[in-house]
């Protein structure tokens, strides 16, 4: 016992030494870092990386803080502790930069989806492919207490409905119900005939009842040529079975796909699709050899070519059809929409979110569970409308008007059914609700006939969740997934729901309290641990509305788990995260996917109706807009809580417009009422004249110089690079509207302030004069009307303080005469009310800013186009004493000839007898020759050759007197005066802008490359749109045109 108590007492002894040693070690390590820290003032760095961190996510490199942390550690004693430690973490750190093992690849295997779903997950690339079994979330571990009831009773007791159908308590429509139909057959297509349990899917959303699941199934759906699908077909002969409004849905995504691979053949990107024909041959072969070699190498050419835009269509498209299940259906299940707490809320549930040091998982692949292949069995939400139509059609598919139970014989009838009016091989005839398909090289389906199923499935209410509410016609199918839940032993309601989490039942009237109901399932089954899952989630009590939170109602079990369900589909998937992003997508597809909280709470279905049916749905339509929802439901609940961004929605049947979408001129007698309503009309040439000849050219040939010189960039030597429409263009003809109607702008200090008001006069002229395109024409409507409160608030400022500045003129006023700036404003003012003048400086500002800096653009581009002796013209006339009047004329032949291209182009475009064909290397003509100024098929029109052909094309035909000074005046007045911009202005300004670029830009000419380039395209009548420089829009403004040129001197 003492030796005991003696090594207790030395074992406390050195463990209190050791302590100590520890403690006194710490305390120099503190003292050494402290010290060395202090030495190497290193402490404002390390609070200045912390700082950075915690506020913005990411440290700034360039304040040295590996360097300190290295010099600290190198700095510390050999043994010390702090240092072990500082450099173990310094390891960490660098080791959690890179993602270990890598999450994306190069190269074709690994770039596009592959038609089963494999290599989403690198490390195991059978995950969630087609051919696999189903995962099992839950194993069933309890024992029941009592037999199971017999499937037929379950449904007659539990399920059945009794009489029309318990309306949804949202007024949710079938129309979510109709696209949950495309993403249940989407995910859950069970081998019946291949071994027990395995899926015929991926367990991706990759749109497989579109594209299909497998090579084969793809393959019957493809044309084969140019990325596109047949008009209007799709894999999933399933679907045929179903309302006929999911077919027309997903016809949907058919033509959105195809709209995407033409753009993406036009625009072109970095030439991505560009169809590869150089062959070099093989000498050592024979001449017949090689000719064979050649015409596969072709061949193989253009196959490559049709796969990758097919392959990137469908990553597109995919891409929309997971944001609308995000951005529309979730967020109605959700009831966002009905957000009364916070209205202008614009939160949503979006799994691809990437935080900051987020270490949830992405990218890592998916494999449906067989327990939600019964989650989402909603057949209680059929509707009366779609109850009547699935009786009908079960009396076609059993003609004999029994419908059998027994499982073989119900499959038999429906084989027989599908190989009458189904047949795998020939997707492109399959027909349905009784449609034919247009006769010809189509074969699509009447739009009419497709809007019309949409409509009705918007305007039509939901069943409701819940026991007793399932169509009779569906028993068999009820009783067949009940034999199947049992045959692969799935847990039971109770183990479901422990498995999330979620209290398990202790008695039947937790389940669900309506008396009948918690009756029936004892008698069933004796006790809540015993009931069934698939019985008991179609069963269990519905949530009741929440606003927001709860929209779709289902039972609580359902509702928890298609919520985890929704954010493994969607960051579990590669594609949908990681790969996600303008280098697959490209830049036009990633801009197509982006989201806008300002249009339809950043839901997207709108731009897959708009893109499918062109000139059907209204900007504002509630059936494109808010199509999940009944249209009573959905203006009740606006009603209640204000419109969107103030704007009316429209509650009327989609029609077909005469134009896909007129503008307002020919809506309107004064097209500037669609943004000032209310207020009454008038001229905004009434009583306002422009500065003279003399003022005009001088402010323009001053800003002008003033810009080259300010923002022109050296490359080399005397090598420069300006931006002609951004850098001149858009800010001297703002300036100049600014400095005419006393618009507050801070130039020259501050060109931003410019650039802004460019932006705000730029939307309000796109919204009245360039509204051509439904899906963009409501955010364009809250653009403008948020640039006209806000111009209209700094013109009321102008306005009181206008009289003062009248009578003491402002010494920098860049008009010395009488009759602009403040003086215009306050004449303006005396003769009209402050909105009536508001009304008429907005307009003559955006004339004066846009339109000008529009027709400089174009007669830019017309000029850097022709030939050098028209330049040389140019500049001659640019000299001194040169001819003034001369460079009127070339600006106004410029915008004359270029305008006539864009008449000619739309005309030619129009013309539905002009055939085509295709040259050798696979690029289509206008004409079917090789003279139009497009130089690849399907592509934009490259103005490099635009105008030369105009000239050739054009000209010839003009009689002597069309090109006459005064003639192009009275042209440019039939043109622009409708949008009040005076013709003279427009040439003296620039006339003055073209001579002085003549004389300080030695040798211009376009940059090399996508830089210098501008790409556009009909829009309809004498309209173009041109692509962004990004490469991801087609904007009706043209936005850039970068110019090299030579300067001797860059003392400006």
């Amino acid at each position: 016992m003492a030796q005991r108590a003696r090594k207790r007492a030395t074992d406390t002894q050195k463990y209190a030494f050791d302590v100590g040693k520890s403690a006194v070690g710490a305390v120099w390590d503190l003292r050494n870092v402290l010290w060395e820290s202090a030495r190497l003032d290193a402490w404002p760095t390390v609070f200045h990386s912390l700082y950075d961190k915690l506020s913005t996510g990411a440290i700034d490199d360039r304040e040295y803080l590996n360097e300190q942390v290295i010099r600290l550690a190198a700095s510390l004693p050999n043994d010390s502790h702090a240092r072990n430690l500082m450099s173990s973490t310094f390891v960490k750190t660098l080791w959690q930069e890179l993602p270990h093992p890598p999450t994306s690849y190069l190269g074709d295997k690994y770039k596009y989806r592959d038609p089963d779903g494999r290599n989403n997950n690198f490390m195991y690339p059978d995950l969630g492919a087609a051919g696999s079994y189903y995962a099992r979330s839950v194993v069933p571990k309890h024992v029941r207490t009592v037999g199971l009831p017999d499937p037929g009773d379950v449904y007659e007791t539990l399920l059945r409905r009794n009489g029309p159908a318990r309306e949804h308590p949202a007024q949710i429509s079938s129309f979510l119900f109709y696209f949950g139909t495309i993403v249940i057959h989407d995910l859950f297509v069970t081998d019946h005939e291949g071994p027990e349990g395995t899926l015929k899917n991926s367990s991706y959303v990759d749109l497989g009842p579109l594209y299909g699941h497998n090579k084969e199934q793809q393959k019957r759906v493809r044309t084969g040529c140019d990325g596109k699908l047949k008009d209007d077909t799709f894999s999933e002969w399933r679907l045929l079975t179903q309302p006929p409004g999911v077919c027309a849905l997903l016809i949907a995504f058919n033509r959105f796909h195809n709209y995407v691979v033409e753009e993406l053949a036009r625009i072109n990107e970095g030439g991505r699709f560009t169809l590869q024909t150089h062959y070099v041959p093989d000498k050592s072969k024979s001449a017949e050899d090689q000719a064979k070699d050649e015409k596969h190498f072709l061949k193989e050419a253009h196959k490559k070519r049709d796969n990758d835009l097919f392959q990137t269509g469908r990553l597109i498209t995919c891409g929309l059809y997971a944001s609308i299940v995000l951005g529309d259906y979730v967020r109605t299940i959700l009831n966002l929409n009905d957000n009364k707490l916070k209205p202008d809320s614009d939160w949503t549930l979006d799994p691809r979110m990437h935080g900051p040091n987020d270490g949830t998982p992405r990218g890592v692949g998916n494999q449906v569970s067989a327990e939600f292949n019964f989650v989402y069995r909603w057949h209680a939400t059929i509707s009366n409308k779609d109850e009547q139509w699935m009786n009908t059609f079960m009396k076609e598919v059993f003609p004999e008007g029994q419908v059998d139970d027994d499982p073989h014989k119900f499959y038999q009838h429906v084989e027989a059914w599908r190989c009458k009016n189904a047949k795998e091989e020939e997707p492109e005839k399959w027909t349905f609700n009784g449609m034919t398909r247009e006769h010809g090289q189509t074969g699509k389906f009447r739009d009419d006939e497709l809007v019309a199923l949409l409509t009705n499935a918007t305007r039509t209410c939901a069943g409701a969740f819940g026991a007793r509410n399932t169509p009779a016609a569906l028993k068999v199918i009820e009783v067949l997934g009940i034999e199947q839940g049992r045959r692969w032993g799935l847990a039971s309601l109770n183990e479901f729901r422990n498995f999330f989490g979620l209290k398990q039942f202790s008695s039947f009237e937790e389940i669900n309290p309506d008396p009948g109901v918690a009756q029936a399932l004892k008698a069933l089954y004796g006790h809540p641990d015993n009931v069934e899952l698939y019985p008991g989630l179609m069963c269990e009590e519905a949530k009741k509305v929440c606003s927001p939170g709860s929209g779709l109602c289902p039972g609580f079990t359902i509702s928890e788990a298609i919520l985890a369900d929704a954010v493994a589909l969607v960051r579990g998937d590669r594609f949908l995260t990681i790969d996600f992003g303008p280098e697959g997508l490209t830049s036009f597809g990633f801009q197509q996917l982006a989201a806008d909280k300002e249009v339809a709470g950043g839901g997207q279905l709108y731009k897959l109706l708009m893109r499918a049916f062109p000139g059907w749905y209204r900007p504002n339509s509630i059936y494109a807009l808010y199509p999940f929802t009944t249209p009573q439901k959905t203006l009740k609940v606006f009603g209640e809580i204000g419109m969107p961004n103030g704007i009316e929605l429209l509650d009327r049947d989609p029609e077909l417009l005469p134009d896909p979408l007129p503008g307002a001129v020919q809506q309107f007698n004064d097209p500037w009422d669609r943004l000032f309503a209310g207020l009454p009309s008038s001229k905004i040439s009434s009583g306002m004249a422009w500065p003279n000849d003399e003022q005009i050219s001088r402010f323009y040939e001053g800003i002008t110089r003033d810009l080259i010189c300010e923002k022109a960039l050296q490359l080399q030597d005397n090598k420069c690079q300006i931006d002609i429409v951004q850098d001149i263009g858009n800010i001297a003809h703002t300036v100049f509207a600014a400095r005419c109607f006393a618009i507050p702008i801070h130039y020259p200090e501050d060109t931003r302030t410019v650039e802004k008001l460019h932006e705000e006069l730029a939307h309000a002229f796109e919204y009245v004069y360039l509204d051509l395109e439904a899906s963009k024409s409501y955010k364009k409507r809250i653009l403008a009307h948020k640039a006209k409160d806000d111009l209209q608030g700094k013109i009321q400022e102008v306005i009181k303080t206008a009289h003062y500045f009248r009578s003491n003129r402002h010494k920098c006023d860049p008009f010395p005469e009488p009759g602009f700036g403040r003086e215009l404003v306050a004449r303006l003012a005396e003769r009209k009310n402050v909105n009536d003048a508001i009304r008429e400086i907005i307009p003559a500002a955006a004339a004066a800013a846009v339109a000008q800096s529009q027709a400089w653009a174009q007669m830019m581009h017309f000029h850097l186009s022709a030939n050098d002796n028209h330049w040389d013209k140019i500049a001659m006339h640019a000299r001194p004493k040169g001819d003034f009047e001369e460079l009127k004329r070339c600006v106004l032949e410029g915008l004359f000839l270029s305008t006539q291209f864009y008449v000619y182009l739309n005309r030619k475009k129009e013309k539905k007898d002009l055939k085509k064909k295709k040259d050798v290397d696979g690029n289509k003509d206008m004409n079917g020759s090789n003279n139009t100024p497009s130089s690849n098929a399907g592509h934009g029109i490259e103005l490099e050759n635009m105008y030369n052909w105009a000239q050739e094309k054009y000209l010839p035909h003009c009689s002597a007197d069309v090109l006459k000074l005064r003639n192009l005046y009275i042209w440019a007045e039939e043109r622009y005066l409708p949008q009040g911009l005076n013709p003279y202005v427009l040439a003296t300004a620039g006339a003055a802008m073209l001579g002085t670029v003549a004389r300080e830009c030695r040798n211009i000419r376009r940059a090399k490359g996508p830089q210098g380039e501008i790409m556009l395209k009909p829009a309809g009548g004498d309209r173009v749109v041109y692509l962004s420089e990004d490469l991801g829009r087609w904007n009706n403004l043209q936005d850039h045109q970068r110019v090299f040129f030579d300067r001797n001197s860059f003392n400006c």
